[in-house]
């Protein structure tokens, strides 16, 4: 899932607006060519590409039950939006790394991302790369 358009703008708040976050959909930090993505996937065979914003292309998703979940969005409404949706299709166990999660510059997704998992009864552990893991607990 992917914007393949960089951030979307009707997503942001006034701080990460405020921040600059929009500049990374100028610098080329994003691609634009689904294409080449599917070409980089092209070995595997049960993969489908949706190309659109989240929180509103969600509803595409149809597999039940995810053991891994990466979170990439660098912008804090949709991945919270995001980890909020396929909570109840993570497995017991399943792994969820959060990208920008304690990375310099993205306090906010770390303060969305802390809110939401407090809300799952769960911590987020802050790994030295930045990035954050969660684990779904294997109680209910």
């Amino acid at each position: 899932m992917d914007t393949f358009n960089g951030i979307d703008a009707r997503y942001l708040s006034a701080e990460e607006l405020a921040q600059k976050v929009l500049d990374r959909n100028k610098s080329g930090f994003y691609t634009d060519t689904p294409a080449l993505v599917k070409a980089n996937f092209a070995q595997w065979k049960n993969i489908r590409f949706v190309v659109g914003s989240i929180p509103e292309t969600l509803d595409f998703v149809q597999t039940r039950q995810i053991a891994f979940l990466h979170l990439d969005m660098n912008c804090a409404l949709p991945e919270a939006a995001a980890l909020h949706f396929f909570w109840d299709r993570l497995v017991p166990g399943a792994f969820v790394l959060l990208d920008d999660y304690a990375y310099k510059g993205y306090p906010l997704q770390k303060k969305a991302m802390d809110e939401a998992a407090k809300s799952k009864d769960v911590r987020i552990a802050s790994l030295p790369t930045g990035q954050g893991l969660l684990i779904k607990p294997w109680r209910s």
